[in-house]
């Protein structure tokens, strides 16, 4: 099923897109995405013993965080193909050689048409099934603790900021589209 929701969503001339965009949405998502996901839950339970004992219902996390890292992917690629641009924020544009800008276009299409704020969501599944697999509670505290600083840098910085840049359109999204669910 996911092999058929790629497919009808990024069959597109790869010619078409700058090899540059790849390269920073791939330096994007190794330093940003990566560091939250990925370099700080290692941070936070490296020198800690695993503190949630399920027994074999741990590995129910390996699906939740493969999901996350799906759910990241989709999204990211989306940004590049459709918006034409990297997750990177308007406020990263000083560093914008090495991760790229936001994207040109407005991307509300595949789980866009779902959730505003997927990529976020795949994120956090991500740090969630990090947190179960692995058995650290202290995992589960920082997704929460993602999860609201998040929604204050979406409902505060990017909501603003997407409303001026793409106006109506943006607009109307916001009123089909839910900020999570």
């Amino acid at each position: 099923m996911l092999i058929l929701f790629l497919s009808a969503n990024f069959c597109i001339n790869f010619k078409q897109i700058n090899l540059m965009l790849w390269i920073r949405g791939l330096v994007f998502t190794i330093l940003i995405p990566g560091s939250v996901a990925g370099y700080i839950p290692w941070l936070l339970a490296r020198n800690q013993k695993p503190d949630l004992d399920w027994n074999n219902w741990h590995y129910a996390g390996l699906p939740v965080l493969i999901t996350g890292i799906i759910i990241y992917t989709i999204t990211v690629l989306s940004f590049i193909m459709r918006g034409k641009g990297t997750p990177a924020i308007w406020f990263t544009e000083a560093i914008g050689w090495l991760i790229g800008k936001e994207p040109i276009k407005m991307v509300s299409s595949g789980l866009y048409k779902y959730s505003r704020n997927p990529m976020y969501l795949g994120v956090m599944t991500t740090v969630l099934g990090e947190g179960i697999f692995f058995g650290y509670s202290i995992l589960l505290w920082y997704c929460m603790v993602l999860f609201i600083i998040f929604h204050l840098v979406i409902v505060l910085i990017e909501e603003p900021h997407l409303s001026r840049k793409f106006g109506e359109e943006y607009k109307q999204y916001k009123k089909r589209t839910r900020r999570w669910f």
